[in-house]
């Protein structure tokens, strides 16, 4: 049985990112013919991957399917492909040249070859579905797959988890730190327990403007130890006009 090479086409995206770059489905329009990809055709591609224990080069314009000059614009590990919900990801290593072509949008479209009835050059036998290639295009074959930004998601590594974590923890401590601090203020009657949710969304929000503004505020005792005594200073005299 002839090969049959299946080019398809999506947005690509940046270093580090896993890039969806099959779908299940099933299309009639392709100039290789009628094809249908399906999970388990996904499954197979990353088995080979794995087995054949080469990294798969992404090219520019399939270039590497002619057999012409295919400089590479990045690499896939067998270890980076894997399937999820019924779709193939992929995470590319991209060269510098192929980056500032990304980042300058001279190269927009992601396209996977998809090899179906692959011969096993060792035993000449067909091994099934294999991903062949992939390359960077501006001729996109399909439209199912989406845009970039619908088509990627950051690989968060074990150390940008425990960054989150401490993050997360040091949010944690200010929140703890401030509620204690406001509850202090309330306990010595500079502010009323109404106060409260009000004065900690302040100090959330300028803690530096919050511990200013605490500065100038008196206890409630005292102020009315104060006004007490206004009241007594201000009293006016009684004048015996008889004595006058």
């Amino acid at each position: 049985m002839k090969n049959k090479f299946i080019a398809l086409s999506l947005e690509t995206v940046k270093h580090l990112d896993w890039i969806k770059i099959g779908v299940e489905g099933v299309w009639k329009g392709h100039y290789a013919g009628e094809f249908t990809l399906t999970s388990k055709a996904f499954e197979e591609m990353v088995f080979h991957a794995k087995q054949r224990e080469l990294d798969i080069v992404v090219d520019y314009e399939h270039e590497t399917l002619w057999g012409n000059k295919a400089p590479a614009s990045g690499w896939i590990q067998p270890e980076n492909i894997k399937v999820e919900n019924g779709e193939l990801w992929v995470m590319i290593s991209w060269t510098p040249t192929a980056l500032e072509f990304i980042e300058k949008k001279e190269y927009k479209y992601l396209s996977p070859v998809f090899m179906k009835d692959t011969v096993d050059p060792s035993t000449g036998s067909f091994i099934g579905w294999t991903l062949h290639s992939v390359a960077l295009t501006n001729t996109p074959f399909l439209s199912e797959i989406g845009t970039l930004f619908e088509n990627k998601k950051r690989e968060v590594s074990g150390k940008e988890n425990e960054i989150v974590t401490l993050k997360e923890q040091l949010e944690s401590y200010k929140k703890k730190d401030i509620e204690n601090k406001v509850d202090t203020i309330i306990a010595e009657q500079k502010l009323a327990l109404s106060q409260r949710d009000w004065a900690i969304d302040y100090a959330k929000k300028d803690n530096d403007g919050f511990d200013n503004f605490v500065k100038t505020l008196i206890p409630s005792k005292m102020q009315q130890e104060q006004f007490k005594g206004n009241e007594q200073t201000t009293q006016p005299k009684r004048i015996n006009i008889a004595k006058v």
